[in-house]
């Protein structure tokens, strides 16, 4: 080492490494031909502590423990004998500290209990030895939970109750209470040894407004809540079977709800857009029950319609589309079928329902100019059918004439035969 000019003394550091037995050294210094020397006495490193972290949980969880030395452990490292003074909190035998280092650390395991503990967690090495205390608490309630907090009344939410940490053997009864007979909750869910947690079911009646209900969970002297809250039914659906139908015929509506009516039912309001189709003004949905039905009668109409059908509660409104088609043509008859050239023949048109107001036309065709058709005739309101006269003329030999009748896109025909 160098001593610097106009100094007497200087400093220099002795590193030392970890001993398994007291040892001393010789420190030389000399200085041109002059020596001095200093005898260091290294001593083993000594236990100095034991940590616990946490030092206070719940029985059933761990805490991390921590043997430190006074310095480095010597070659092939430092054994430290563990011992604790209550078998609710378990610790190894030992714990090794590596040659080199100055502290270990080791697991602290406890075991559930129904009455508060304390264990004295002793660390021994040679003749040292320390120790810390770990309290071992008893499991409290941690919290209530209910999922869904909001539901529709007549529904359920599922609830749970947590520990702070494992039941002990025997489980834990959790007792169970609500504050409206609108959500009613088992009188106590049972939380199983070992286990942290608990399921339980919250069920609910249907009601006519919002309703908040409090699910209260009470373990010894704690108490732990959970809101839920209890919506009335809503309008969630209408819907119409079938949705298409021919004018004069009736389809069947479905309101349905998010849930059961209460005790006296709920109103739905019904309309229909167009007079082609009509509803009730309205349609009671029963108490208990999530949907009901209503008729939607359709009038004749000349052309294809589609007509809205709504339905509303408490400002929420659903709709569905019925489509209202005009009368089929079912059939196109002649007769007689064979005539002499120049007589006539009757023909017949026939609907599947009645004609709307206005009457329904259909077209008439020929396929031969010796047989002659109208170029239309008009089924009257509320009839079925109508007959028109095929007039013919003579003909050098047999012929065929097709006549077509038609109405929007269905078309037919009759063959008939002049000679």
């Amino acid at each position: 080492m160098t001593v610097l000019a106009g100094q007497k003394t200087g400093t220099f550091t002795v590193a030392t490494v970890g001993v398994n037995a007291q040892s001393s050294t010789a420190i030389n210094a000399s200085l041109n031909g002059t020596s001095q020397s200093a005898t260091l006495t290294i001593s083993p490193a000594v236990l100095t502590s034991v940590i616990l972290n946490p030092t206070t949980l719940v029985g059933g969880l761990s805490s991390t423990g921590t043997v430190s030395l006074s310095g480095e452990a010597g070659a092939g490292g430092e054994t430290v004998s563990l011992t604790s003074s209550d078998p609710s909190a378990k610790v190894p035998a030992t714990v090794a500290i590596a040659s080199g280092q100055s502290s270990a650390s080791f697991t602290v395991a406890t075991s559930a209990s129904t009455t508060q503990k304390t264990a004295t967690i002793t660390a021994k090495l040679g003749s040292a030895t320390q120790s810390a205390t770990l309290t071992i608490a008893t499991a409290s309630l941690q919290s209530v939970g209910l999922n869904p907090a909001s539901v529709s009344g007549g529904l359920s939410s599922a609830g749970t109750v947590t520990l702070t940490g494992p039941a002990p053997t025997g489980g834990l009864v959790v007792k169970l209470s609500s504050s409206s007979t609108s959500a009613s909750a088992p009188a106590s869910a049972t939380v199983v040894a070992g286990k942290s947690s608990a399921a339980f079911t919250v069920n609910t009646k249907a009601v006519a407004s919002q309703t908040a209900v409090t699910i209260a969970g009470t373990l010894g002297t704690v108490t732990q809540t959970s809101p839920l809250t209890i919506l009335p039914a809503t309008l969630v659906s209408t819907s119409l079977n079938p949705t298409s139908v021919t004018g004069g015929s009736s389809s069947t509506g479905t309101v349905t709800l998010s849930g059961p009516a209460p005790t006296g039912g709920m109103v739905v309001k019904l309309s229909s857009g167009n007079p082609s189709a009509t509803v009730p003004t309205s349609v009671t949905v029963g108490a208990g029950k999530s949907s009901a039905t209503f008729t939607a009668k359709t009038a004749s109409v000349a052309t294809q319609t589609a007509v809205t059908i709504t339905a509303s509660l408490n400002g929420n409104t659903q709709s569905a589309t019925l489509t209202v088609n005009p009368p089929s043509l079912s059939s196109l008859k002649l007769s007689p079928a064979s005539v002499v050239g120049g007589k006539t023949s009757t023909g017949t048109v026939t609907i599947g329902s009645v004609a709307p107001n206005g009457g329904l036309v259909i077209s008439l065709s020929s396929s031969q100019s010796v047989a002659t058709v109208p170029g239309t005739v008009t089924i009257p309101a509320g009839k079925t059918s109508i007959a028109f006269t095929v007039k013919t003329s003579t003909v050098g030999t047999k012929t065929t004439a097709t006549i077509t009748a038609t109405s929007g896109t269905t078309s037919k025909t009759a063959v008939l035969t002049l000679s």
